[in-house]
């Protein structure tokens, strides 16, 4: 198996004196399935933000696909897909057309899109603006936005937070 992500020794202190994470390592090859754990304000988001290239670690080193994702930004975001943690939305924008986008952009049959929408739940409220979503719906969304996308890395920031237990089992079952 090929090592994706490599974290060595990372460390993020924010500039209020905040420590979001102390000396933290972990590795990640193909195939694998990794899951970081812990409790609230543990600095899983930190730790993700790290890894996806949006924050810049204090001290360690953060290599994915062998390269530091700050500085090759570019080149990390084209090969991942990354879901937030928070539930964002595309208040006047429907559905469709926000996943349609990432499809263009991603260059991802339509076919794709209407499959992953269809499994997620979400093909019926495809004519639905943002702002119509409820918070687990908006999160759905997240989620098959990133599924569309593909990639060769998918990183989960509480993939299931705001969804009932239905939804819950539905977005696991699409995950694996």
């Amino acid at each position: 198996m090929r090592e994706i992500v490599a974290v060595d020794s990372v460390t993020k202190i924010y500039p209020n004196g905040v420590r979001a994470n102390i000396d933290v390592s972990l590795r990640a090859c193909s195939g694998e399935v990794v899951c970081i754990m812990g409790p609230n304000g543990a600095g899983k988001t930190t730790l993700i933000r790290q890894i996806t290239g949006i924050l810049k670690p204090t001290s360690g080193v953060v290599r994915v696909f062998g390269r530091d994702p700050v500085k090759h930004h570019n080149y990390i975001k084209r090969r991942i897909s990354y879901t937030p943690q928070l539930p964002l939305t595309y208040p006047a924008h429907r559905v469709i057309e926000v996943a349609k986008y990432v499809a263009e952009l991603s260059n991802t049959p339509f076919e794709r899109v209407r499959e992953v929408l269809e499994l997620l739940g979400l093909w019926s409220s495809r004519d639905n603006l943002g702002y119509q979503l409820s918070l687990g719906q908006r999160k759905l969304l997240l989620l098959a936005l990133a599924l569309i996308k593909g990639g060769d890395l998918l990183i989960l920031d509480e993939p299931t937070a705001f969804l009932d237990v239905f939804k819950k089992k539905l977005a696991w079952s699409a995950l694996l």
